[in-house]
């Protein structure tokens, strides 16, 4: 299987993965798995976050390298890339069941122009790879996009096209939480600084609560990310979150072994009655 576009081609290797090249650059698609919380103490797989790893003449690099210092056209060109990889790695190991958490640059909604495009070049592969719209979580970091047209053009886009909303990086320094209530997120993504700093005090888990519930408040289900041990996770059950991601439920892995890895788990359809 090849895929040439205007600025890279997808090949299939012959042990059957997925992997972009980039000039001198290769990409791989990663997942790292998002566990719902069924009650305080029950949790059950149900996506993941597709994320890049990226490697120059053959030597890892930190993905951020493969962005940093272009123009934005360059770094539009590149997510682009990174978007179309994970759609068709996801594409070979969907079950129909999972859902896939696919990022969304802030270079590629900096303006409505921008951000039409970038909803159409999602929603435009989902049908040709036999991916269900609504299986698809777009993340978007909204306290990094100035405008807020920009921002409701490309949710609206996605929204008409089935898939679903995530405001990622929520409690970052940049936050607007009056922009995150127009744009109207299905889920609202926590920044795992503040479970560590909820972790530094006894009412840690009732600030998380208040937060959490603040959330539910807008219509919108929370992600607690960060959870690196036992004890964030018992604390973001006890807050009442939703969704969990983090290095102590799993590490990103290559899209096929991550799949593979949950073919014996519990993976009934538990967003149900919120994806419709």
């Amino acid at each position: 299987m090849t895929a040439d576009y205007k600025y890279y081609s997808i090949r299939e290797e012959d042990d059957g993965e997925l992997v972009a090249y980039y000039g001198d650059y290769t990409l791989r698609s990663h997942l790292q798995p998002i566990l719902a919380c069924e009650d305080n103490s029950r949790t059950v797989l149900i996506g993941a976050e597709a994320l890049a790893r990226v490697a120059l003449n053959d030597q890892p690099i930190r993905t951020e390298a493969f962005f940093d210092n272009l123009p934005d056209s360059e770094v539009k060109a590149r997510d682009q890339l990174c978007r179309a990889l994970h759609l068709a790695s996801f594409a070979t190991v969907n079950d129909g069941l999972m859902r896939l958490f696919l990022n969304i640059f802030p270079e590629s909604c900096a303006s409505a122009e921008d951000a039409i495009a970038a909803a159409r070049m999602i929603t435009g592969y989902l049908f040709p790879l036999g991916i269900n719209p609504k299986q698809v979580v777009c993340e978007i970091i909204e306290a990094k996009v100035d405008d807020l047209g920009a921002l409701k053009e490309v949710t609206q886009s996605i929204r008409e096209a089935g898939a679903l909303i995530a405001i990622d990086d929520f409690g970052c320094r940049y936050s607007n939480i009056d922009r995150i209530f127009e744009l109207k997120p299905d889920i609202v993504k926590l920044d795992a600084m503040i479970v560590r700093r909820a972790g530094e005090f006894n009412s840690g888990p009732r600030m998380l609560s208040a937060i959490i519930n603040m959330i539910h408040e807008m219509g919108a289900l929370a992600l607690v990310e960060g959870i690196e041990g036992r004890s964030e996770m018992d604390m973001a059950l006890e807050s009442g979150a939703d969704l969990l991601q983090g290095y102590f439920i799993g590490r990103p892995t290559a899209s096929q072994t991550g799949m593979e890895d949950t073919k014996e788990r519990d993976r009934k359809n538990f967003l149900s009655g919120f994806i419709g």
